[in-house]
Formats: structure tokens, sequence, C-alpha cells
């Protein structure tokens, strides 16, 4: 973990880079981000993000201690979120499908037949 800090005139900002590694295996480097607003008494973050179609990681910056050594961070495993995308546009198709109207169908009239009158245009 590195830890670097930038301070500007309305906050300071954190920057924090991971490696992240599962089993052993390393998965690569996240950069989470926190900006301190002292005259708003708030803070803000971003998330570093790694998405996979298995799962989401996002790692949050929390809280660096005082001594500048030792941070705390927020991590959190979302599966399946890639897939949440892609079925997105399926939806929306979906239900533009069920809401097209309907086509009316032609209504054929009969003409009522009197009884002894002869048909038009034809030899009596």
């Amino acid at each position: 973990m590195d830890v670097s800090a930038e301070t500007f005139a309305d906050r300071t900002e954190r920057t924090a880079v991971l490696n992240v590694t599962r089993g052993g295996e390393s998965l690569g480097t996240l950069s989470a981000w926190q900006g301190v607003y002292p005259s708003f008494s708030m803070i803000s973050t971003r998330a570093g993000i790694r998405s996979t179609p298995q799962e989401d990681l996002y790692v949050i910056f929390s809280e660096l201690q005082p001594d500048g050594r030792t941070a705390a961070f927020r991590l959190l495993v979302n599966p399946m979120v890639w897939w949440m995308w892609l079925a997105g546009p399926f939806v929306i198709l979906g239900t533009v499908v069920a809401l097209w109207p309907a086509r009316q169908r032609a209504v054929a009239y009969a003409i009522p037949q009197v009884p002894g009158a002869a048909p038009s245009g034809g030899a009596p």
C-alpha cells in the first residue's frame, strides 16, 4: 500500500494505491481516493473498482491514522453485477415489445339477403 497526499486551497486529497491479491495470485492494483474538505467538515471518497463477469470488487478509503502509516479500507464484493448491466437492454426490449399496440383485425360485414329479391345486375 502506498498513500500519497496533496494539499489544495480548499481540500486535502489522499490517494491510496493497493496491490490486490487473492490466494497469492495478483489481481492488479486499485487506487482509492479521499478528499477532506475542512471548511465544510466533509469527506468525499472515490472507490477503486475491479470489475469481472463473476464479481465487482470495490475498495473504499475510509480513514488514515495520524501516524500516516496505517489506513482503514472498506472492501465490498458484489457478485454478478456485470450480468445485470448486460441484461438491462433485454429488459428494456421486452418491455417495449410487451407494451407495443396490438394490430386491429379487419371486420367483415355481411349484407343481409331479402327473401324473394332478385340479385342486382342480373336477368330476372
